[in-house]
């Protein structure tokens, strides 16, 4: 199972340099993220990309903060959408997929969005993981953010595509690039 691709470039090809730490300074201690507006950070370059491969987007992406030294919940971004776009913007880590065995699975609600976390599982294995700066994502299959070797805040720009305008899925754009 292919579970995450890096895209060709850089980060500053696809995102704007913004003074984005204020943005995120109220996060919990841990780990959190909040809404941001897409266009914002999206350079011209990145909007061509996304629209020459049919990628319409949502207007509001995420800003993921995870501090140093800390392994995020075990969650699943989404039962519906596959795709995750991320471009890591401070920081390093890396995203870890699992497979659980005998987990409890329970609903998150942050920021008046829910979505599945996972706790109490009999054993935890890593399938992959990826520790990319540019890169498509498979955000349906349980994951978690790893820092440990991090020495400041992991600090993520993520974009989902707008279900309504395209059909597009973590396949569909993996085999476009």
């Amino acid at each position: 199972m292919i579970l995450y691709k890096d895209i060709p470039g850089l980060v500053s090809d696809f995102v704007i340099n913004r003074d984005f730490v204020p943005m995120v300074k109220d996060v919990p201690i841990g780990h959190g993220w909040v809404f941001v507006d897409a266009d914002y950070f999206l350079t011209e370059y990145a909007k061509n990309w996304f629209l020459e491969k049919g990628v319409i987007l949502k207007k509001q992406a995420a800003l993921f903060k995870a501090d140093a030294n800390n392994i995020w919940g075990i969650h699943t971004d989404s039962k519906i959408n596959d795709l995750g776009i991320n471009f890591v913007l401070q920081g390093s880590g890396e995203m870890q997929w699992v497979e659980l065995i005998d987990a409890e699975e329970f609903t998150i609600h942050e920021n008046g969005v829910e979505f599945p976390g996972y706790r109490h599982a009999t054993d935890t294995r890593v399938l992959d993981g990826w520790t990319g700066s540019c890169g498509i994502v498979n955000i349906k299959i349980p994951h978690r953010i790893s820092t440990i070797n991090s020495n400041i805040p992991r600090i993520c720009f993520s974009l989902r595509p707008d279900r309504t305008k395209c059909d597009m899925t973590f396949d569909k754009l993996y085999n476009l690039f």
